[in-house]
């Protein structure tokens, strides 16, 4: 059968997998230009392989060289001011309804606003959602590869942000660590090592400030509602966001709010937390 990494790698190049090695699992990688990134093949190496290395090899230094003599962006990329902020919390705390306000509100105020959509939500829309009655390995791959795309992304929008030169704010609809919450902690501790991962640096050192908005089931239970993508009931989500706080202790940056006021003061509370930051 094959292993975890396996069934993730035949996906293609990830950022993440084994920096600076050139064999993995019987898997031929070769290092490619920029960000320690490889291309795997995953067929076992062959007496032909060395030449297709070479071949591919030559063929990617002259994109490489054609690549360099790209015009450079107009600002520098050490110019541009960019944080990275997750709007996290428990199912129907308002994230998803509150990140297109709370875009917009920072857009008035100067800042060129990313918004990272949830991507749970956009593998279940392509058909891809979490294979529920599968096995723990179809399960844990599916989580696998889901971190990775929200990561790639979160990465390209940076990489935009940057090169633009302009003050840039990445809004999350969750973040990575999220993921720890609807998994036992041992499942989460064969991810982290399938994958060469730690912990902190994935909490503490991707994002800027976590904002955690506490679900309605928890002090506004009359507004709690089930959707498509929602099958949790009110104690379930209580329970689930009790979870996601503790997965993001640790964070030199993290509020949490609560549903003390109505939905309109709640996001209030969030942009004005963003500002004074």
């Amino acid at each position: 059968m094959s292993s975890l990494r396996d069934n993730v790698l035949r996906a293609g190049r990830f950022d993440v997998l084994e920096a600076g090695k050139g064999h993995l699992d019987g898997a031929s990688c070769v290092k490619e230009g920029g960000h320690n990134s490889f291309r795997v093949s995953i067929a076992p190496p062959t007496k032909h392989t060395a030449a297709t290395i070479e071949r591919e090899t030559q063929a990617q230094r002259r994109v490489d060289a054609v690549l360099s003599q790209a015009p450079a962006p107009h600002h520098p990329r050490e110019s541009a001011v960019l944080k990275r902020i997750v709007i996290t919390g428990g199912p129907c705390g308002g994230k998803t309804t509150a990140l297109p306000i709370i875009a917009n509100r920072l857009r008035s105020n100067g800042w060129q606003v990313f918004t990272v959509p949830e991507n749970a939500t956009i593998f279940s829309n392509a058909g891809a959602g979490f294979p529920v009655h599968s096995h723990k390995e179809h399960q844990l791959a599916w989580e696998t590869s889901r971190m990775i795309c929200q990561m790639q992304m979160e990465d390209c929008f940076a990489a935009i942000a940057q090169a633009s030169g302009k003050p840039t704010i990445i809004l999350c609809d969750r973040g990575v660590i999220d993921a720890r919450a609807y998994m036992d902690a041992e499942t989460w501790e064969k991810l982290l090592r399938h994958m060469g991962w730690r912990e902190t640096e994935l909490r503490d050192r991707r994002y800027d400030m976590i904002l955690h908005m506490v679900t309605t089931a928890v002090g506004a239970r009359q507004h709690y509602v089930n959707t498509v993508y929602r099958h949790e009931t009110p104690d379930q989500a209580a329970e689930l966001d009790d979870k996601v706080k503790d997965a993001w202790i640790g964070h030199s940056s993290r509020c949490i709010f609560d549903n003390s006021t109505g939905f309109e003061d709640k996001v209030n509370k969030l942009v004005r937390f963003i500002a004074r930051a």
